[in-house]
């Protein structure tokens, strides 16, 4: 009798810890990004993958209940994201008493939150408007925005090929990299525009 309810007390001690674990809110500090030398192809890369792939999975985490804080927006000297975090943190407001979970890589966060998304769209970075479209369809099918690349530590390789292994639900391009029709479509319009163009000048 005593185990039959010891078993109990156990599994409502698991429930209540699963729970409250759940109530962690993580932090993701991405302003190592606005440091990137812009004018290279890897500091570009690291800024726009990390902070397109970051906000698409703040977008999809977030839906219901606040679950991840992301440090970014600063105006010159002025943290804008810690004034508002500690603001809302204070006694009384709407994020008070929330424990908090910090990571500290892209590998640690995607792989921490991979059970709040359904996997990856994988977009052209050389087709540029495809990175809106991975935005959308992100959004609606809870997926996070990634542009392919198979450079040895690209953001794509880093979750994707290795880490967390994050399944592509969605290209936006050929799987080996290549244009897809998806990126002709995109593409075309803005040529036939141009063609257009050239010809009422």
């Amino acid at each position: 009798m005593i185990n039959k309810y010891l078993k109990i007390i156990i599994v409502l001690l698991l429930v209540a810890n699963a729970t409250f674990a759940g109530n962690k809110i993580g932090i993701y500090d991405l302003r190592y990004t606005l440091q990137a030398d812009l004018s290279t192809a890897q500091g570009l890369n690291l800024a726009w993958d990390d902070v397109h792939a970051v906000a698409t999975l703040q977008g999809v985490v977030n839906r219901d209940t606040p679950r991840l804080y992301v440090y970014f927006v600063m105006e010159g000297n002025n943290d804008i994201d810690g004034y508002w975090w500690n603001k809302y943190s204070r006694k009384g407001e709407w994020l008070y008493g929330r424990e908090t979970q910090t990571y500290r890589t892209m590998e640690e966060l995607f792989t921490a939150y991979a059970s709040y998304i359904e996997g990856v769209v994988v977009y052209d970075g050389n087709v540029p408007s495809t990175s809106n479209v991975a935005s959308s369809v992100a959004g609606i099918e809870n997926l996070v925005a990634i542009r392919y690349d198979d450079t040895p530590g690209s953001l794509y390789d880093r979750l994707v090929v290795h880490g967390p292994k994050l399944p592509v639900k969605r290209w936006l391009l050929n799987p080996d990299g290549t244009c897809s029709n998806v990126s002709l479509f995109l593409v075309r319009p803005r040529i036939l525009l141009n063609a257009e163009i050239n010809i009422i000048t």
